[in-house]
This record gives C-alpha cells, sequence and structure tokens, in this order.
C-alpha cells in the first residue's frame, strides 16, 4: 500500500517529506491499481527566511537549486520561525496561481514541527493539490505537492500523474477548520505534551489534514514507524479527539 503520507516522504525525503512535506506523514490513502507517470515537473528553490513572514521579501528572494534538503529535517541550529499556516498557504496560493486557475483543488495540508520548538508552531508546511487533466492522450490526475520548509528557507514543487484518474475529495473550506497551529496546541493538551517530555523533546510532530480530520502523529524521528509515538485524531472544526 502506498499511503499519501509514505508518497510525500518519497517527494520530500526522497530528495519532508511530508513528497511535506512535507509528506511527510503515515496516513493515507489506498491507490490501489493505479499507475504513475513519473515526475512530471519538479523545481527547488532557496529563500532569505525570517521569523516573521515577509512574502514580498521571500519571492525576491527566490533562488532555483538542485539541493536536495528533507523537509521536516529542519537545519539544527536555525532559529525557529513563527509563521501562522495562513502565512504559508498566502506563500503557497501565489506559487500555484496558475494551478488554481486550470482547477487544482487542495485535498492536503501536512506540516512538520520540532517538538523543541512546539510553541512557535510549525516549521514547514505543504499541500497536496489535485486536478484531472489530459496527458500523452489519457486522462490523468495531476497531483502537485508544494513544500514549504520555513526554518531552513527551503521550497519544493513536484508534480506526478496517475491513471486512471480515481475520484477523490478536496478538503473544502480552510477558513472554517482549524488551523494547524491551533491544533497542536490541541494535541499537546490531549497527550501530546506528556509524550514529548517523555522523550525530553528529541521528536517531531507531523500533521496531515484530510477532509475533517487532523491526524497528528508526535514520533521519535520522521521515518519510524507509527506505533512508536503518540497518535490522534482531532476533528478539524471542532477540535474534539475522534481516536
Amino acid at each position: 500500500m502506498l499511503t499519501t503520507g509514505n508518497r510525500c516522504r518519497m517527494i520530500g525525503i526522497m530528495s519532508l517529506a511530508a513528497c511535506f512535506l512535507v509528506g511527510t506523514l503515515v496516513f493515507g490513502i489506498d491507490w490501489g491499481s493505479e499507475t504513475a507517470t513519473g515526475y512530471l515537473s519538479y523545481d527547488e528553490h532557496t529563500f532569505k527566511t525570517a521569523s516573521h513572514f515577509d512574502e514580498v521579501a521571500i519571492l525576491d528572494s527566490m533562488m532555483p537549486t538542485d539541493h536536495v534538503a528533507p523537509m521536516a529535517l529542519v537545519k539544527p541550529k536555525a532559529a525557529p520561525v513563527s509563521w501562522a499556516q495562513a502565512d504559508f498557504l498566502k506563500l503557497i496560493a501565489t506559487l500555484t496561481s496558475e494551478e488554481t486557475k486550470q482547477g487544482a483543488k487542495i485535498e492536503e495540508v501536512y506540516f512538520a514541527l520540532p517538538c523543541n520548538y512546539v510553541s512557535f508552531g510549525p516549521q514547514a508546511l505543504g499541500v497536496k493539490m489535485y486536478r484531472v487533466t489530459e496527458y500523452k492522450d489519457r486522462q490523468i490526475r495531476l497531483e502537485t505537492y508544494v513544500d514549504v520548509d520555513a526554518q531552513a528557507g527551503y521550497m519544493r514543487q513536484a508534480a506526478i500523474g496517475y491513471y486512471p484518474p480515481k475520484a477523490v475529495t478536496d478538503i473544502g473550506e480552510l477558513g472554517s477548520k482549524i488551523p494547524a497551529e491551533a491544533i497542536v496546541r490541541i494535541a499537546e493538551q490531549a497527550g501530546g505534551t506528556e509524550f514529548r517530555e517523555s522523550r525530553s523533546n528529541n521528536c517531531i510532530i507531523q500533521g496531515s489534514l484530510v477532509h475533517t480530520y487532523w491526524l497528528i502523529s508526535y514520533r521519535p524521528s520522521p521515518d519510524s514507524v507509527k506505533y512508536e509515538g503518540f497518535n490522534i485524531t482531532l476533528d478539524a472544526i471542532t477540535g474534539q479527539i475522534v481516536k
């Protein structure tokens, strides 16, 4: 089975990620008998990062790179940033404006956060977008992944096609759902703090918003298996524990 999370790690860590990553994350969907086209596009850029979000400065400083830096494996000595989910999504919306014009919709939002920076919120965040299009005389579902590692000053955008295109559901109105920085606080109160402190903050927090649920995982490392950490599913609208 190839899950959304494993696929995100293929793009984000292959090179986090989480493709956020990444993503980056271990939650997902059984893709069954779909066939992949391989990468249809792949771009990496670095940018000058700062503690507080400044889209103009970020876009002005973006430079293409062939350096592969796994999302979520942020620079150990880099200063943390204080970006909100809305900041990441604003930048991603600018970078994917052409995809959006062609009908692409967001299917998943995912993030990564080193446990020792829990008070700062996500340090890396990405999205998976999709649309149906034509490729070599066949219909495909074109998936575009955009990963932004704010702490490391690094972004990745990759597109892969899958056929035959199975139906998927977009994430809907994000404004009605609890953002990443707030869902982390809820997860902390629901058992995340206990796990994090038991690991002396030597862990990473990863989250994936799919449909109306946040799937949150605290794990010793980005590649550790799911049962090694603390995992919780939260209603993205109410914040209540689902399981």
